[in-house]
């Protein structure tokens, strides 16, 4: 299909049986998606969009001539043949309201949005040449227009150049937008024009991949982690791609007596999925709708989806992306959290409305332009587990630099509290692979972070991990490099080779990332305990490890070890122990089994 294609239409009922399915078409049967329908409609169709700049004239389709208008209902359907058919009883928990996805209307219609915006009524003052400059490219561009649904409110409150919106907002924008962290978008509903958070929105495709209960390629792990936080109630669930069966093949996991059981969705080669094969549904949204109104087998009936947590924008707001020296007037400093190395770190508003942590270099304890190239280092860093750099202030003394601030703090903290004490298996699993996907990333860019521990990780809502404190990391073209004369560092993380000959490289990274599988395991516990740093030298030099912790899995204990090797090109590399811990629970006994054995053994 053309762009126009990719973006989803007005939902119109199709003669039962009819395959509409011609590329380049207008008419696409929907009902081919394994999830099935909207729940509005039985069948749907998509059909190319046509922008509408004034309400009348349509803009060229990019086919070498102007798109008709989109009238109510084709020539072909007039001819009373096709019948609406009446929607499939929807519970009333996983209604489309409780979703906060609206039904789509068409573009040429002047209808306003039926997504309430109740708790979402500020104003946007958007620029009058933004605006016009948006729209002329719309016009210019029909081929590359889209539609996003917004997954997340955004309070839009940063800068006047934020458009405001609320979960399940339809979006229009066009690809040439579509890069950076920062989208330039317009509101169908309240039609203002503005910067988006990239991440909190996502091109509107097929229906499936818009239902609340659908998320994608997470493993087992990410979803047990994700269920069993105390916001999902019993009957939470998910739908997943599955990690064991293939491409193209799902699970369900769901929620029942604070524990996660999986289910194996199976698809037949010729249509129709089923948990139990006495009960055979053609799509997943419908074997979704019977599971939520009958247990049936199952050890609980589906409530409702797991709650998806807010991601962190990526950058403050659209003005700092590229200028991130700002005013420090800008910033009202709190609480402080704690103190470093090189300062303390405080708790604090930027503009009165965004929470972030402030860290304030400590006058003569460091040279300000090597702390301003930690902020180089971070500010060129992006990924889900590291820590965010969001902007400094450097030209007065203090030196600030911002960066997001996460809830629960250090995870050596984290550890030792009442909630961090009650954490399983899966909950370390899921941390460690967190970051090891964290590090993998520093492993591809060249990066050697050189003091990765338990308290440079800081956590966040859902137990979110991310790397924090790169003062000691430097930028590498060769494979190694020396630490400074008098630079100190800790030594019962610290790899052999780098203690005693200062020197670093991202293998001695991984060397450490095994003292931080230790220090989860034992929920901040202390390594080599009753062991000065001196013998700690001497001992491990001589080929002594640590001995498996107690309640840690052999499997677990066993990748500690490896990354102990005393061969640096011997331990494994981060990309390796992020695939490996994502798939730990792969071979799992058990791991998937049918509803009836569920409801004898575990309900």
């Amino acid at each position: 299909m053309g762009a126009f294609g990719s973006c989803l239409g007005v939902g119109r009922p199709v003669k039962p049986g009819a395959n509409p399915r011609l590329l380049g078409s207008n008419l696409v049967n929907v009902d081919a998606s394994p999830f099935g329908p909207n729940p509005n409609s039985r069948q749907m169709i998509r059909r190319p969009i046509s922008y509408m700049t004034n309400g009348s004239t349509p803009v060229n389709s990019g086919r070498g001539g102007p798109m008709p208008k989109l009238m109510r209902q084709s020539s072909a359907m007039s001819n009373g043949n096709l019948q609406q058919q009446k929607p499939p009883p929807y519970p009333h928990h996983l209604s489309p309201s409780s979703q906060a996805v609206p039904k789509l209307v068409d573009i040429d219609d002047n209808v306003p949005s039926q997504n309430s915006h109740s708790n979402c009524n500020k104003q946007v003052t958007t620029i009058l040449d933004l605006e016009t400059a948006f729209l002329e490219d719309i016009r210019m561009n029909p081929n590359e227009y889209c539609i996003l649904l917004a997954l997340y409110d955004f309070n839009g409150d940063r800068t006047n150049e934020d458009l405001v919106f609320c979960k399940g907002d339809h979006l229009e924008t066009t690809k040439s937008y579509m890069k950076g962290d920062w989208w330039l978008a317009r509101s169908k509903s309240t039609k203002k024009v503005g910067y988006v958070p990239s991440n909190f929105v996502r091109e509107l495709r097929t229906i499936g991949e818009n239902e609340s209960w659908y998320f994608g390629k997470i493993g087992r792990a990410e979803a047990e982690v994700r269920l069993r936080s105390p916001e999902n109630k019993d009957g939470a669930f998910i739908i997943r791609n599955s990690d064991t069966c293939g491409p193209n093949q799902f699970s369900l996991s769901v929620k029942h007596n604070n524990k996660v059981k999986h289910y194996k969705i199976v698809q037949y080669e010729t249509g129709g999925f089923y948990i139990n094969a006495k009960t055979v549904f053609s799509t997943i949204h419908d074997l979704v709708m019977h599971y939520s109104q009958t247990a049936d087998g199952l050890c609980v009936n589906l409530r409702e989806p797991c709650r998806r947590p807010v991601p962190a924008t990526i950058g403050l707001s659209y003005d700092t992306s590229d200028n991130w020296e700002i005013d420090r007037k800008r910033l009202k400093i709190g609480n402080e959290l704690g103190r470093g190395q090189f300062g303390h770190v405080y708790e604090g508003l930027f503009n009165n409305t965004t929470r972030v942590a402030i860290k304030q270099l400590r006058q003569g304890s460091m040279d300000p332009q090597d702390f301003l190239a930690e902020a180089q280092i971070m500010k060129k860093m992006q990924h889900k587990n590291l820590v965010q750099l969001y902007a400094v202030c450097t030209r007065e003394e203090p030196v600030y630099i911002i960066t997001e601030l996460m809830s629960k703090g250090a995870m050596i903290d984290y550890l030792k509290t009442d909630e961090g004490q009650k954490l399983g298996l899966p909950d370390f699993i899921e941390m460690a692979t967190q970051i090891a996907s964290g590090m993998a990333y520093l492993e591809r860019e060249k990066f050697v972070h050189r003091d990765l521990a338990a308290r440079n990780i800081l956590v966040g809502d859902h137990n979110v991990c991310k790397i924090a404190d790169f003062g000691l990391a430097r930028f590498i073209k060769e494979s190694e490099y020396e630490a400074r004369a008098g630079a100190r560092f800790p030594i019962k993380w610290t790899a052999p080779e780098a203690a005693n000959f200062s020197k670093f490289t991202i293998k001695s990274d991984v060397w450490s990332f095994g003292i931080v599988l230790f220090e989860i395991v034992t929920k901040g516990g202390t390594p080599y305990p009753d062991m000065t740093n001196q013998e700690v030298l001497t001992r491990v030099d001589k080929g002594y490890r640590m001995p498996q912790p107690p309640n840690c899995e052999s499997k677990y204990y066993a990748i500690m070890v490896r990354c102990w090797n005393k061969d640096p090109v011997k331990r494994p590399t981060f990309e390796s122990l992020e695939h490996e811990l994502g798939d730990y629970f792969m071979n799992a006994e058990e791991q998937y089994r049918e509803p009836s054995q569920f409801m004898i053994k575990n309900c």
